[in-house]
């Protein structure tokens, strides 16, 4: 069993594995999302939602770039979402930000239109657009499959099972 001296820091390359009870070095995940929960710290943003975002949209693959390639980046961003443009968009710093920014602007519009607001509206919007989740929120009693598909989304990212269609 590996012991380590708890007066000496732990370098930040390293995390703790409870299940084998030792310090491992941390894969470039870990660094990204060390980094995603600094970021949204500084702005106020909600840790489980980005985390969840980014793990969905690019496994947290700061260079991803989808099929069609007008996705890019962490969250999959188009080009001008939330005022990042180009490259920025591999920018992690810059993306949350501009992530962040496009999603207050949605949900301060949300609640204008609709009145209500639950924190996993954000990524319904992120991937559907605004216009298109107002439209699955507003015929969600149909039992349509994206709102089945959101509620098992945020039961497996949080834990915790959110009927979509009671809300």
């Amino acid at each position: 069993m590996y012991v380590a001296n708890i007066n000496k820091e732990i370098p930040k390359q390293v995390r703790y594995d409870k299940f084998s009870d030792a310090f491992l070095l941390k894969d470039k995940k870990d660094l990204v999302k060390q980094q995603i929960i600094a970021i949204c710290k500084e702005i106020n943003a909600p840790v489980p939602v980005v985390l969840a975002i980014a793990r969905i949209e690019s496994n947290f693959n700061t260079k991803s770039v989808d099929k069609g390639g007008s996705c890019v980046g962490i969250y999959q961003m188009k080009n001008g979402f939330g005022g990042c443009v180009g490259d920025d968009r591999y920018d992690l710093e810059k993306t949350t930000k501009a992530l962040w920014k496009a999603h207050q602007i949605y949900k301060n519009r949300w609640l204008k239109e609709v009145g209500t607001w639950n924190d996993f509206y954000y990524y319904g919007i992120h991937q559907k657009g605004f216009a298109g989740f107002v439209e699955i929120y507003k015929n969600r009693h149909n039992l349509c499959p994206a709102c089945v598909v959101l509620s098992l989304f945020y039961s497996l990212t949080f834990g915790v099972y959110v009927n979509f269609l009671s809300i």
